[in-house]
């Protein structure tokens, strides 16, 4: 009969130390509470989600570190874009420099000439100016969305330069 009480006891001891995954700390439970998550795989099961949290966030980590990577490319790449857009329009810049000087340079033989005369250089005071705010609009740093509207800006001046250009060179 005592074998049964002891028996009886243990099984009842036993049950209840049985815990849940939530319960299955290694830090408390003392000797028996052990033996029941080790016997239990409740130590294993917690090792198991703490590797896969872990794991989890390593891949968010590398998902983050891509990412950034790609956006310091698109960084460098608007980076290099201004700068050749900067350089675009100093050498815009000078063109309309060196066409100014030329049309102050050209005599006019006729009075018509005269008038072609002053309406190109009125001309090209207007492009000089929209250069000089396409300068300074590229000094700002623009973001990359309006980095395309300033290079299309640009174009439309190299444009507006050629034309003028050929004015002058053929009328005069």
């Amino acid at each position: 009969m005592n074998k049964l009480i002891l028996m009886g006891g243990i099984s009842l001891f036993l049950t209840g130390c049985a815990v849940s995954t939530l319960e299955c700390d290694p830090s408390g439970g003392g000797f028996f509470g052990g033996l029941q998550g080790i016997n239990s795989g409740c130590y294993d099961q917690r090792l198991s989600e703490r590797q896969q949290n872990l794991e989890n966030i390593r891949q968010v980590q590398t998902s983050a570190e891509y990412e950034q990577s790609g956006l310091s490319q698109q960084r460098t790449i608007a980076q290099n874009e201004l700068i050749q857009l900067s350089n675009q329009v100093q050498i815009l810049n000078d063109e309309m420099t060196k066409l100014s000087r030329d049309l102050n340079a050209k005599q006019a033989s006729t009075k018509q000439a005269e008038q072609r005369k002053n309406n190109l250089k009125k001309k090209v005071k207007n492009l000089q100016g929209k250069t000089q705010q396409l300068k300074k609009a590229v000094a700002q740093q623009p973001a990359p969305h309006q980095l395309k509207q300033l290079q299309a800006e640009e174009q439309r001046l190299k444009t507006e330069l050629e034309t003028l250009k050929k004015d002058l060179y053929l009328d005069l």
